[in-house]
């Protein structure tokens, strides 16, 4: 696996521990977006929605 795969997989497992879900469908910015709007304060599906473009 490469290293953005490994970084990837990181990034999933911390948003899913986050309570974000659906997150195999997100690339390694969105889960980055997803897991810094989580640590501001959204909840998870704001943060996914904010990172994604989508309203929840």
């Amino acid at each position: 696996m490469s290293d953005r795969g490994h970084a990837w997989e990181d990034l999933r497992e911390q948003a899913e521990h986050l309570g974000i879900e659906n997150t195999a469908a997100l690339t390694v910015e969105q889960l980055r977006s997803a897991i810094d709007e989580r640590h501001r304060g959204a909840d998870p599906q704001q943060a996914r929605a904010h990172a994604t473009g989508q309203q929840p």
